[in-house]
């Protein structure tokens, strides 16, 4: 749920933020962005599967604020709606 910025990240391993941003880049191949994004987004799918946490809930534990853009991005990513994805394949966990 911690908002994690670049200066943020750089600060704890102290580089400078656009050093960091292209040594991480040059690296992954992803940007810190699209790192952390990847990371909240399977978390997401992870906490949809195993639990019995309401979406809004979920977006809010993995660092989104705002349903809407939540969903949107993970329907980008897995095409599928958090709902749908858990309708989809939520373990049964009673």
């Amino acid at each position: 749920t911690e908002d994690i910025t670049r200066k943020k990240i750089a600060n704890f391993v102290a580089l400078n933020p656009s050093y960091l941003s292209r040594l991480f880049k040059k690296e992954t191949g992803l940007t810190l962005t699209e790192y952390i994004t990847e990371l909240r987004l399977k978390q997401a799918q992870k906490l949809l599967i195993e639990t019995e946490n309401t979406i809004t809930s979920i977006a809010e534990e993995v660092g989104y604020k705002n349903y809407s853009y939540f969903s949107q991005i993970f329907k980008e990513e897995f095409g599928l709606t958090p709902w749908e994805y858990k309708k989809n394949y939520q373990k049964d966990v009673s």
